[in-house]
């Protein structure tokens, strides 16, 4: 590691994931026994995060007051629970629609991945490996999210068409066993 003076990370919890360092810890003492992080290169890290939020922190305020999605959401939210009311909806029909709504915003968000222009991955990985910042990896990232959503999402459609008793549920209302 480098030759700058190391802090005693004895009995201080380490900035990544939190493990407080003991004097029993065989690893070396520039590195976090749990994740195995350098606690100088980390910190750099977070410190240059830290400075690039700052310099950045008013553009990126600028572009969130922009951003409707937020109040857009509210509002689709609202109108749901009111068609809901007003149509005497099932609980299991509202979530349902509250479903669809949850897959309309992760096929935005694979969209919206898909569609940056600064793919920036200083610290991201997947599967313990680095991820570059080249238009392979953006597809990959997204692909990688919409898989894992998607696999949420079908195990939460599933939980919403079975009824308690293990089946699901028909359009017509009878059930058929799973």
């Amino acid at each position: 590691m480098p030759d700058t003076p190391a802090i005693d990370w004895v009995s201080k919890p380490c900035p990544k994931c939190g493990y407080i360092r003991t004097r029993l810890d065989t690893n070396p003492a520039w590195q976090c026994p749990r994740c195995r992080i350098a606690y100088a290169k980390y910190a750099a890290q977070a410190a240059q995060l830290r400075q690039s939020l700052a310099m950045h922190g008013r553009e990126m305020t600028e572009r969130a007051k922009s951003d409707h999605s937020l109040l857009l959401l509210v509002a689709v939210n609202a109108v749901a629970l009111g068609v809901a009311y007003y149509l005497h909806m099932s609980l299991r029909g509202l979530m349902l629609v509250y479903w669809i709504q949850s897959v309309v915003i992760g096929v935005m968000n694979v969209i919206r991945i898909l569609r940056l222009r600064r793919f920036a991955t200083a610290g991201f990985t997947i599967n313990d490996k680095p991820v570059t910042e080249t238009p392979s990896s953006k597809r990959t990232v997204a692909t990688f999210f919409a898989l894992h959503y998607g696999l949420f999402h079908a195990v939460y459609l599933l939980y919403i068409v079975a009824d308690s008793k293990g089946t699901f549920a028909t359009p017509a209302g009878r059930t058929s066993a799973r």
